[in-house]
């Protein structure tokens, strides 16, 4: 039997590495953020389709480091999102930059989601990456979601 096989991407504005898992797309267009979508199988149609967002921004002149940046985005989701709450929060790094890793659910219309984010502002410039899915289907996805967003710069 043979492992099927990791393909990466770049993301051009800041040059993070993402590992693509097999069978996940990658849309990769200009100006927007980098998307990877997980395959639906069949009889799925009405499932929410996990997938890792890569965005980057440039932080209004207060949110210039991670601890800033990491109140601010809770505080908007907080206000943002049907029953948001926070599960974990972990110091990473991301990029050779400090960051951090916030685990959390909430409700997007029909689905009940669990979302790892990833951000770090580094050189003014915020990288956020989310990875979502539907709650039962977080641990089965975990791994690849992990490993996806390997965050390193090339």
């Amino acid at each position: 039997m043979t492992t099927p096989t990791w393909t990466s991407v770049i993301h051009p504005a800041s040059e993070l590495r993402l590992s693509v898992p097999p069978a996940w797309e990658a849309v990769l267009d200009v100006g927007a953020p980098v998307v990877l979508a997980s395959p639906l199988g069949p009889g799925q149609g009405s499932r929410f389709r996990p997938n890792i967002v890569a965005t980057v921004e440039q932080p209004p002149p207060g949110m210039t480091d991670v601890a800033a940046y990491t109140d601010s985005s809770i505080g908007t989701m907080r206000r943002m999102l049907t029953g948001f709450h926070v599960i974990a929060i972990d110091d990473t790094a991301i990029g050779g930059h400090e960051g951090r890793r916030v685990l959390c659910g909430y409700r997007s219309g029909i689905y009940a989601l669990a979302t790892e984010y990833w951000w770090t502002v580094a050189h003014g410039v915020g990288t956020t990456l989310t990875a979502s899915c539907q709650v039962e289907d977080y641990l089965d996805l975990a791994p690849e979601i992990g490993r996806a967003s390997c965050r390193e710069r090339v």
